[in-house]
């Protein structure tokens, strides 16, 4: 029934190999967190100097 005789594990490698990308994606989709705490909505490093001291010899 099949119209490319013999290729039928060939298909299936191409199936598969279609579907771990896309179940990949889905899965990281429904793991992720759903909101951004409060650390994560703060500015990093605004108004701070540079640390180390390495530019004050300059």
């Amino acid at each position: 029934m099949f119209a490319l005789k013999g290729y039928e594990y060939l298909l299936g490698f191409l199936l598969i190999c279609s579907l771990v990308p896309a179940l990949a994606l889905a899965a990281s989709k429904v793991l992720r967190p759903s909101s951004q705490g409060a650390v994560r909505r703060t500015t990093y490093g605004v108004g701070d100097g540079t640390g180390g001291g390495c530019l004050d010899s300059i």
